[in-house]
């Protein structure tokens, strides 16, 4: 009796604990329906199409529930082409696209190396690409997802130019294409944000988008002003644009691929996996048989339309020693609308490698006006090939085409800036020869000068200081103060000293600081009070 009895006590042990479990199970079930009853009763007044994001009020005990995502604007980033790209991203109409990878115990960088990747993991979040839009003040997206209850998730976001994306044996890979309409070309922006969970960032994805393309802008200059006692008045006309069909590396698409990091570098040896995102060439990518016009993107309207009575088409170097300061300066006509650019899918992860790979067709017409030659029109068309050297992914370039019209000659000359300091913000540039306060002061000062220039509308202003930062520091602090408090000013010297990191050495005038969240780019902004 007495071990029978023992068995009944064990079986009603056993019991309870069953019974707890399963009223453990139902408190928490009606908990999380009691948290989504409010969601409910709300997703009836929406539409299928409508969006509903948690982003607080949903923390448990390790980190919020559901998935919310960051977009990192200027103070987060690299500079203004990011922010002000996010700012598009904000307009109706616009969107981003966003796709995760659950890892569980691994980190991003173990996955890659491991080249294992199952992305229909009931844990993935966001097995299937998803739509991200701006709405109603914060990003939102269809379908609410939650965190994984352990483990890392990795989020790969993408925007702009046609994607797919697929997986490999080795990485996740990206299909880019190239728009065969220059003016449908548009930015393409990629952000990895690895090893994430709920407990990370407050349970918010922060997406930091990098340019992937390679960006090209055109100006146009003539070699010397022409003599108008030979050739009388003489203006040049830009009629069209294109990148020759003889381009040897103008293709049709090419993949991106996603390494261990979010840098972009190059193609991993064939045995080895990624550790940088890089350029592939595809087997089947199509070269261009016709020359890709630029026609669309060109400011033309200044051409036949307005007589030729405007000076910006009559651009010219000066000689050596003159320069914007000489009241006739004319300096280079900027070829494409205010605001236009060209995207291309970059040559290489080297960028141009060889002499021919991308040739530019410019076609142009003189018109001289004289006693003798009065009213006299001459079309012309010269090649010029680009510099081995450029179009490196996510780099910006402005090339200055300078011609000699009565002599048929034609050379470029590049311009290479991070892309961040080019084009969304016009730049204005001031050198100091020595690390000398009274230096830096006068290249200050020369900067504020252009702010005051009501005709110039420069928001960034870089100073370099052709000399390493001085052991004593600087003391800029009697410097002049720009008119314009949103003036953003990056101060470079030439050994790559971080001014965060030297900022108690540093004196600047009143009211300007280092801005310590974009350590790299040493920044100096006017605190806005």
């Amino acid at each position: 009796m007495m071990c029978r009895w023992v068995r009944v006590e064990e079986k009603i042990i056993i019991l309870t604990k069953c019974k707890n479990k399963v009223l453990n199970f139902m408190n928490k079930t009606l908990s999380k329906m009691l948290m989504v009853l409010p969601l409910m009763v709300a997703a009836t007044s929406c539409s299928e199409g409508d969006v509903t994001m948690i982003g607080t009020g949903d923390a448990i005990a390790d980190g919020p529930r559901y998935i919310d995502v960051d977009v990192q604007t200027q103070r987060n980033t690299r500079g203004g082409a990011v922010e002000a790209t996010v700012n598009e991203l904000k307009k109706t109409g616009e969107r981003f696209s966003i796709v995760s990878q659950y890892t569980g115990s691994k980190t991003w960088a173990e996955t890659v190396k491991g080249g294992v990747f199952d992305i229909s993991s009931s844990q993935n979040p966001f097995y299937q690409s998803q739509y991200v839009t701006w709405n109603d003040s914060k990003w939102t997206y269809k379908y609410i997802k939650e965190w994984p209850e352990t483990g890392n998730t990795t989020f790969f976001s993408y925007y702009g130019s046609p994607y797919y994306y697929s997986f490999s044996d080795k990485s996740p890979e990206f299909t880019v294409y190239q728009n065969s309409d220059a003016t449908q070309m548009v930015d393409a922006l990629f952000a990895l944000s690895p090893d994430l969970n709920r407990g990370v960032n407050n349970g918010k994805v922060k997406i930091n988008f990098k340019h992937i393309l390679t960006r090209l802008d055109f100006k146009i200059s003539l070699d010397k002003p022409v003599d108008k006692d030979v050739w009388g008045e003489t203006k040049v006309f830009v009629n069209d644009l294109s990148i020759d069909k003889a381009s040897t590396k103008l293709v049709d698409k090419a993949r991106f691929v996603i390494g261990q990091t979010a840098v972009l570098g190059q193609a991993p040896a064939a045995s080895e996996k990624p550790e940088f995102c890089y350029w592939k060439p595809m087997d089947n990518a199509t070269r261009f048989t016709s020359d890709y016009s630029l026609y669309s993107l060109l400011d033309t309207e200044y051409s036949y339309y307005k007589q030729y009575n405007t000076t910006a088409v009559q651009p010219f170097r000066k000689e050596r020693g003159e320069g914007p300061d000489d009241p006739d300066f004319i300096g280079p006509a900027s070829l494409f609308k205010t605001g236009n650019y060209l995207f291309l899918l970059p040559p290489s992860n080297d960028g141009i490698t060889g002499e021919q790979d991308i040739i530019v067709k410019i076609g142009y017409t003189i018109v001289q006006f004289g006693e003798a030659v009065y009213g006299l029109t001459k079309y012309k068309q010269l090649k010029v090939a680009l510099p081995k050297g450029s179009l490196k992914p996510g780099k910006a370039y402005l090339f200055n085409l300078i011609i000699n019209p009565t002599e048929d000659l034609i050379k470029v000359v590049p311009t290479v800036q991070d892309w961040d300091t080019l084009g969304e913000m016009n730049v204005a540039m001031a050198t100091a020869a020595t690390a000398d306060n009274a230096d830096i002061r006068d290249a200050w000062n020369q900067l504020v000068k252009q702010c005051t220039d009501k005709d110039q509308k420069f928001s960034y202003y870089v100073l370099k200081v052709d000399a390493p930062f001085p052991a004593g520091g600087i003391d800029i602090s009697t410097a002049q103060v720009f008119p314009k408090p949103s003036a953003l000013v990056k101060l470079v010297f030439n050994d790559g000293t971080v001014l965060s990191d030297v900022k108690d050495r540093i004196q600047l005038p009143t009211g300007y600081y280092i801005d310590d969240t974009v350590k790299s780019e040493n920044i100096i902004r006017f605190k806005i009070r």
